[in-house]
C-alpha cells in the first residue's frame, strides 16, 4: 500500500495541530505545589552581628521612634533643665533653704488665669558664704524692693533656686509635659521595636522553623508613612502536633502573603511565643547550607544610622553636663 493510501489528508496539516499548546501529562496537572521548605540547621544556631543589629534596629518603626526621640530630646535640653522643679534635683543635693532679699519687681508681657505676671529679681547668701542672684515668677502679687524672702536652692549647685512659693520660668513647671510629647512617642516606639528585637534574636538562635497560614487579616488604624498597620494571624503545626497562633503587624502585608505557608520560628518548650521571617527587618533569609545568611553591610548601617546619631550625641551631652 502506498504512504499516500496508507495516510489520507483530510485538510490542511495545520488543522490536524490543537489550536492551544498544553503541557504534557508529566510536566504536572495544574495543581499549585508547595516549594519544599528551606531548612534550618538546629539550634543553637549562630546569629551573624550584622543581623542582630539590623533586627534591634526595628525597621521603619524604629526609624520613626529613633528620630522622634533623637529630634525631641533636643527640646527636653533647651528647656527641660528650667522647667524642672527643685525636687527634680535630687541628684545633685538635696534643696536647701536660705535667707534672701528683693531687687526689683517687674510686669512681663503675660497673664496667667487673668492675672499679671511679674518678674522679681533677688539675691541670697548661702551658709558657705557665697553670693548668688536668681529670678522668680509669680502671678497676681508683687513685692517691696528689699523685702526679705526665703529663697530654695539646690545644695550643689546653688545657681539654680527660686524664691518660695514662686516659680523659676515664666512659664508653669507644667509645661514640660507637652515639651517630652514628641520624645515620649519616640520612647514608646523603641521600647517596641527593642523588645521585638530580644524576641526575634532568641528565636533566631534557639528557634523551630515552622511555616503558617494566615487565618485573620484585620486594620489596627495606625498609619505609618500613610500606610494602614495591619495584623496578621497565622496559625502553624509545632513539634508536638498541636496547632499554634502567631501575630504580626506590618504596614508592608504583602511581605507577609507572598508565600501560602510563611516561615516562623517559635518555642520550643513554649510555642506561643513566636515571630514571623518576613515581619523582621530585612526579612532573614536561610542559605543553601541552613545558615542565616548575614545582610548587606550597607543595609546595616544605613538602619542604624539615625539610632547611633541620637544615641552617640544626646550621650555625649548628657555625660559633659554630668560632669561639670
Amino acid at each position: 500500500m502506498c504512504r499516500k493510501c496508507a495516510h489520507p489528508l483530510t485538510g490542511p496539516p495545520s488543522e490536524a495541530r490543537p489550536s492551544v499548546w498544553e503541557p504534557p501529562p508529566e510536566e504536572g496537572d495544574g495543581t499549585e505545589v508547595e516549594p519544599a521548605a528551606q531548612p534550618l540547621v538546629p539550634p543553637p544556631r549562630h546569629v551573624p552581628v550584622g543581623l542582630r543589629l539590623l533586627v534591634f534596629s526595628g525597621g521603619v518603626v524604629g526609624f520613626i521612634g529613633w528620630f522622634f526621640l533623637g529630634f525631641g530630646m533636643i527640646f527636653v535640653w533647651v528647656f527641660g533643665p528650667r522647667h524642672l522643679p527643685l525636687w527634680a534635683w535630687a541628684w545633685a543635693g538635696a534643696p536647701a533653704s536660705a535667707p534672701g532679699a528683693v531687687g526689683e519687681t517687674r510686669p512681663v508681657n503675660m497673664t496667667e488665669n487673668g492675672s499679671q505676671v511679674y518678674e522679681v529679681t533677688y539675691s541670697f547668701v548661702t551658709p558657705e558664704g557665697g553670693e548668688h542672684q536668681g529670678v522668680s515668677y509669680v502671678s497676681g502679687r508683687t513685692l517691696p524692693a528689699g523685702a526679705p524672702v526665703t529663697v530654695e536652692y539646690v545644695r550643689r549647685r546653688p545657681v539654680i533656686s527660686q524664691i518660695q512659693g514662686m516659680r523659676r520660668n515664666l512659664l508653669p513647671e507644667w509645661v514640660i509635659l507637652f515639651v517630652l510629647v514628641f520624645p515620649g512617642i519616640g520612647l514608646a516606639f523603641v521600647a517596641g521595636t527593642v523588645a521585638v528585637g530580644i524576641k526575634a534574636n532568641r528565636l533566631l538562635a534557639h528557634g523551630q522553623l515552622a511555616r503558617g497560614t494566615v487565618t485573620d487579616k484585620r486594620p489596627t488604624g495606625t498609619r505609618i508613612n500613610n500606610r494602614m498597620v495591619y495584623k496578621l494571624t497565622f496559625e502553624f503545626e509545632a513539634g508536638d502536633g498541636r496547632r499554634y497562633q502567631a501575630t504580626a503587624k506590618s504596614a508592608e502585608p504583602e511581605r507577609l502573603e507572598d508565600e501560602r505557608r510563611e516561615p516562623l520560628l517559635y518555642d520550643v518548650m513554649n510555642p506561643t511565643y513566636s515571630v514571623l521571617l518576613d515581619s523582621l527587618p530585612g526579612s532573614p533569609t536561610i542559605s543553601p547550607f541552613g545558615q542565616l545568611e548575614a545582610p548587606p553591610p550597607g543595609r546595616v548601617i544605613g538602619n542604624l544610622f539615625i539610632p547611633g546619631i541620637a544615641i552617640l550625641g544626646h550621650g555625649i551631652y548628657l555625660l559633659t553636663r554630668l560632669l561639670r
